[in-house]
């Protein structure tokens, strides 16, 4: 990108390695960036007319530059007190202007918190600005002008799920599990597995808890939202629990929780959602 500091330079035998000492030529930089033959205009430590009333650019802010194309311009700010306040305060003024949030599907599985992540994409007529916080410190404010009505993302995140949709009935009714103490080095959630009748969520984790410590949390989370323990085993590798759950709409759900060791003190685990009763 335009803050892009990394130069390639020869080192033994013929290999290049990234150093950081000058800028790549702009003119690399923009054929990197270049989408399908529309080349952007690139604007190195400003920021474009059409989106400096969004972005609002506090004084301890520094603007690395501004990438424009036809149909969406996207500023880059480095901010000394930190990204999050800056996206929060941003995000109140959207609001305030009568933008409106693009309300992301509700989570589940495991997650790596049980509070929802803030909207960071806000529709108002056939504008949508986008303002996800790259790092601590690095923040993209972008803005698309005109995107048709049906391409814009708070008009998906609006549409009601199909209710012949099995996925989408999977997912409502998936447990939200926050991730256990401990760094996770992989996690996804899957559904399909076995037939369209299941769903799992997997994780993988570096901790200090032990596995009967791990099915415990997530047993205490399971409780908490009126899953039932039916029966738990335990062995030197692989540690199992199943509950069950009966749905207030008639869903009835077997949930088997497997905590399987890889080595000292990095587990996979995995919560497989299954329907037992069919439509």
């Amino acid at each position: 990108m335009l803050a892009l500091l990394v130069a390639l330079t020869p080192t033994v035998g013929g290999a290049t390695t990234p150093q950081q000492s000058s800028a790549i030529p702009e003119d690399f930089v923009r054929a990197l960036l270049t989408r399908v033959n529309i080349v952007p205009e690139l604007f190195p430590g400003e920021i474009t007319p059409v989106l400096a009333e969004l972005a609002a650019v506090p004084d301890d802010a520094r603007v690395l530059g501004t990438i424009a194309y036809d149909d969406s311009h996207t500023v880059y700010l480095e901010i000394d007190d930190g990204a999050g306040a800056y996206v929060a305060s941003t995000r109140d003024r959207l609001t305030a202007a009568g933008w409106q949030a693009a309300e992301l599907p509700r989570r589940t599985g495991f997650v790596q918190t049980g509070v929802p992540a803030p909207p960071s994409s806000f529709c108002r007529q056939r504008s949508v600005v986008s303002l996800p916080a790259v790092d601590d410190s690095l923040v993209t404010v972008s803005l698309n002008p005109d995107v048709e009505p049906d391409e814009s993302v708070c008009f998906r995140m609006a549409q009601t799920p199909d209710a012949g949709n099995e996925y989408e009935e999977l997912r409502e009714h998936m447990p939200v599990l926050t991730v256990p103490e401990g760094e996770v080095g992989r996690r996804g959630s899957r559904g399909g597995m076995g037939g369209r009748s299941s769903m799992t969520s997997v994780i993988e984790i570096e901790t200090s808890m032990s596995p009967a410590q791990i099915v415990d949390h997530v047993g205490g989370e399971l409780d908490a939202q009126g899953w039932s323990p039916e029966a738990a085993a335990a062995g030197s590798l692989v540690h199992i629990a199943m509950s069950t759950k009966t749905f207030d709409d008639g869903f009835e759900a077997l949930g088997q929780l497997t905590v399987l060791a890889l080595e000292p003190g990095r587990y996979e685990v995995t919560f497989l959602m299954r329907k037992l009763n069919e439509d």
